[in-house]
């Protein structure tokens, strides 16, 4: 449409003419500052208020998309970490299909985003995409990884692990509000930090091997009776490569994430997770209590499953079912002392895990729905 800005230009023109930007951020270049998240975070306001006055009533394309994810934004958490998995499948073939161009689509999750809340696709968690172990393997070929909800999950290249799934969580928690396509870019002390990781040089370097392990790494997914996706985490990333000379103010990174894999995050396939408490999960067991924390949170009533097919779902390399119940047992202590769990036990008689946990109020809302609220009479605040 003739005389319609779109939000790139509108940006541009108010941070050009935005004085303590100027002196804030004198070489940032304008049009890559508002993808950077606390750049973002900092003239929001501002903005609006200088849209508002100098744009009323004045055509703006994609505003009103950008507007709905602000007003979501500003609204008390109510939650939407129960999973309704059938709407998977859909979402991703619609996500294909979908003929909007890339750049105009923004991640939309309908939640506050916290400093210390994260988001988990489900379908991810689900499986051994970001498998339950600390030393990764090369497959040559595709492996199978899961199967969710009919969906056939597969993986090659270097295996992704649950520090991966970490790095992951904080990179699409970043690029919240940026539309797919675009650039996020982030300064590489930050990305660290918010993991609780030192900004040494070897953190620096784990980092930049978890970023090109997101772009190497391909994953196929196979929804039943649908066309097929292969295709990678990241579209593509850049990062500094002079760590020794490069000023720290300097350090900043860029990735594009896979907007084909956005249907993974619609409506009722994702859960929130406090990341400080998963932080606190570290020593011998970490790995698995990593994986099951994710596929525990995601679940408003939690259901006995046997070890062998935890096992099974986790993608541990555990020669014996033996020698994974005893690091099962170790790695559910390790959620009990952080208190993701309040108690478990496993039957000598059936081999089945039985897990303890206060759900929380959405997910205790979801089960006052199905009537099975009476089983769990207290809730998390």
């Amino acid at each position: 449409m003739k005389g319609v800005r779109n939000m790139k230009e509108l940006v541009i023109e108010f941070l050009s003419c935005n004085e303590r930007f100027k002196r804030r951020y004198p070489n940032t270049p304008i049009d890559l500052a508002w993808h950077c998240t606390g750049i973002r975070s900092e003239f929001m306001e501002e903005f609006k208020d200088w849209l508002a006055n100098h744009h009323e009533g004045k055509p703006v394309a994609p505003v009103s998309t950008v507007n709905s994810a602000i007003m979501r934004c500003n609204h008390e958490r109510n939650g939407t970490n129960v999973a309704q998995e059938k709407d998977t499948q859909d979402a991703i073939l619609s996500n294909q299909q979908n003929s909007l161009p890339t750049s105009a689509k923004i991640i939309e999750f309908p939640l506050i985003f916290g400093k210390d809340t994260r988001v988990v696709s489900n379908p991810m968690a689900r499986c051994a995409l970001f498998a339950a172990v600390k030393e990764r393997q090369y497959f040559k070929d595709y492996v199978v990884v899961g199967t969710v909800n009919g969906m056939l999950v597969e993986i090659a290249g270097e295996q992704l692990n649950q520090d991966d799934h970490d790095t992951y969580m904080q990179l699409a928690m970043m690029a919240f509000g940026v539309p797919f396509g675009d650039d996020v870019v982030e300064s590489v002390d930050k990305v660290l930090t918010e993991l609780g990781r030192h900004t040494h040089k070897e953190q620096r370097e784990q980092l930049f091997d978890q970023i090109s392990r997101f772009v190497r790494t391909s994953i196929r997914i196979t929804p039943e009776d649908m066309p097929r996706y292969e295709g990678h985490l990241l579209d593509d990333a850049s990062t500094p490569n002079d760590q020794k000379t490069l000023p720290r103010l300097r350090r900043h990174l860029a990735y594009r994430l896979n907007p084909k894999f956005a249907g993974l995050y619609s409506k009722n396939v994702f859960t929130l997770i406090d990341f400080r408490q998963r932080l606190k999960i570290k020593g011998r067991g970490s790995e698995l209590a990593k994986w099951l924390h994710l596929w525990i949170e995601g679940n408003a009533e939690q259901y006995a499953h046997k070890v062998d097919t935890i096992r099974e779902k986790c993608g541990s390399r555990d020669k014996t079912l033996k020698s994974f119940r005893q690091n099962l047992r170790k790695s559910l202590d390790l959620l009990k002392d952080v208190g993701i769990i309040t108690d478990w036990r496993i039957d000598a008689a059936t081999d089945l895990v039985h897990i303890d946990r206060i759900p929380s109020a959405t997910q205790l809302a979801h089960l006052n729905k199905k009537g099975n609220a009476k089983r769990i009479p207290t809730q998390k605040n």
